[in-house]
């Protein structure tokens, strides 16, 4: 077998290996155990505290609507929650829904850390991002801060006008 031909397999092989996890990514039912993993991941970046955490807005619900509507992301945030669920298990033998605070902050600690494009890191940052995008435009995020009401009520200055101020 000469080089071309056994890199035009690796590289077919490699290809179907690959497109065979996203079409079981899109076509099996979601299980409502990855439900609860998305829900609980979603707790863990927005706890609520003094303010309402991202469960109390739905962020979570929010999120996985829009999950529904994109092929692309609902297969991150589905590979993403089985990525969660198989290092808690590896590592404390739970399930991600079961782990305390400080374990789940330890897989969410590794996420950030991991390579860029890798899985973990992707799922990280298109879940953090969207959900704070989410949390902060929601007016409820900001009952029992001292900005209860939205950064700029009147709209943007006018440049244009005199200056009074002089």
């Amino acid at each position: 077998m000469n080089r071309r031909l056994l890199l035009q397999r690796l590289l077919g092989g490699s290809l179907l290996i690959s497109a065979g996890w996203m079409l079981k990514s899109i076509f099996l039912p979601v299980t409502n155990h990855e439900k609860l993993i998305w829900r609980s991941w979603i707790d863990h970046l927005i706890p609520t505290d003094q303010t309402p955490g991202a469960l109390d807005l739905e962020i979570d619900h929010k999120l996985w609507q829009e999950a529904e509507q994109d092929i692309a992301v609902l297969v991150l945030v589905r590979q993403g929650c089985s990525w969660l669920n198989q290092v808690a298990l590896q590592n404390y033998n739970l399930s991600f829904v079961e782990l305390n605070e400080t374990q789940a902050n330890t897989i969410i600690t590794f996420a950030t850390q991991s390579p860029f494009h890798y899985l973990p890191n992707r799922f990280f940052r298109y879940s953090h991002l969207r959900a704070m995008q989410l949390y902060y435009t929601d007016p409820r995020s900001r009952i029992g801060t001292v900005w209860e009401q939205t950064p700029q009520p009147i709209g943007f200055i006018n440049y244009q006008q005199r200056c009074t101020h002089v």
